[in-house]
């Protein structure tokens, strides 16, 4: 892994003040649509304060002097990330445990884990993939029985699934084993609904959902029905590597899948920046009273 900044051997206050700063900005393009599509006072004054967090690390003033200071302002904020959409609250809550965990054991091996630095090893791939997708997903929106428009949101699941989610899960699973935590799964965190059983030359592993769906668009195991204004589709992939998926979605199904999975992955990385910035302020800038 290439050399951390938050080793402290490579890096100055400024150097880490401005990451810190890039590491707020990042969360805030993830939570202020948040604050906006959904205004509550927790979330609006979770907001708040971790602008007035922003504002003391540009200013350097007031000093931050304790964990437990850090704490209050990065908490909340975590809540909102975790908490916001429901469905996917138990797989961002678990990933954020399994994170800390993995910093933790991290730290006993004197191994340098800090996790956005995994985002930014595939930076470019990240953001094309995202910017193609919500192009995707806006002419979706505008017009969901397009049949064009309903084969491109497909073709972008795919993309997304090996470009963006197989990274992810992969790279936790890695970190996961390298460090023999146990009590989490890769595949069920990076799963709307349960992932797939698969059962291929005597081992036994799961697929994401996504990945089950990708498969099955991919190759073609898909029929689509299209009835006036409404479109639904049926997935039947009986694959020879072990595993049988078979699932029905309606147009409103369909689009509420991918809207939550939109929201897993980003929150799962948003949740990685908030762990880094929160490794920067505890390990750099911190001063002693």
């Amino acid at each position: 892994m290439k050399s951390s900044i938050l080793d402290s051997d490579h890096v100055d206050k400024e150097t880490a003040r401005i990451s810190a700063l890039t590491y707020i900005d990042n969360i805030l393009q993830y939570i202020d649509p948040l604050n906006d599509l959904r205004p509550m006072p927790r979330i609006q004054q979770a907001v708040i304060s971790f602008k007035e967090l922003r504002a003391r690390i540009e200013k350097s003033s007031p000093p931050l002097h304790t964990q437990q200071e850090v704490k209050q302002y990065l908490v909340p904020i975590q809540n909102v990330i975790v908490r916001f959409l429901p469905p996917i609250t138990k797989q961002l809550d678990a990933f954020w445990r399994a994170q800390n965990l993995i910093i933790q054991e991290s730290n006993k091996a004197k191994n340098s884990y800090y996790p956005a630095e995994i985002l930014n090893e595939y930076f470019d791939i990240i953001t094309n993939t995202n910017q193609r997708f919500e192009k995707v997903l806006s002419k979706f929106v505008e017009n969901p029985n397009d049949e064009i428009n309903i084969d491109a949101l497909f073709y972008m699941h795919i993309l997304r699934t090996e470009t963006l989610a197989k990274r992810l899960r992969e790279q936790l699973t890695a970190l996961l084993t390298k460090y023999k935590i146990q009590g989490f799964d890769a595949a069920q965190i990076y799963s709307i609904e349960p992932p797939i059983k698969q059962q291929w030359r005597g081992k036994t592993r799961f697929l994401t959902d996504a990945e089950a769906l990708r498969n099955a668009l991919a190759h073609n195991k898909d029929e689509i029905t299209i009835d006036g204004q409404i479109w639904k589709i049926h997935l039947d992939n009986n694959n020879e590597y072990g595993y049988h998926y078979k699932k029905d979605f309606t147009q409103k199904t369909f689009a509420d899948y991918i809207t939550r999975l939109e929201m897993l992955y980003k929150g799962t990385m948003v949740l990685m920046n908030l762990l880094t910035l929160w490794g920067i302020i505890t390990t750099l800038l911190l001063e002693k009273r």
